[in-house]
């Protein structure tokens, strides 16, 4: 689990070094967030189902705004 989370932290790290070099990419996450947002569904799905638990929340509801997909929102 914690290789998993330190991969996820260098992927987060990533991304936010290519928008910072790239700022006109910026405006480009909502449509990128509500295209990759159906995959991103079904990883924390299987990832759950890995580990043998359930989502708390129907997943097909959940949705991110620009800054939480930024992680810029609490």
């Amino acid at each position: 689990m914690v290789s998993g989370m330190r991969a996820v932290i260098q992927a987060q790290a990533a991304v936010d070094q290519l928008l910072e070099e790239n700022l006109s990419l910026r405006r480009e996450v909502p449509a990128i967030t509500e295209r990759l947002l159906p995959k991103a569904r079904k990883i924390a799905l299987k990832t759950l189902e890995t580990y043998g638990e359930k989502p708390a929340a129907d997943p097909d509801t959940l949705t991110f705004t620009e800054q939480q997909a930024l992680g810029e929102a609490p």
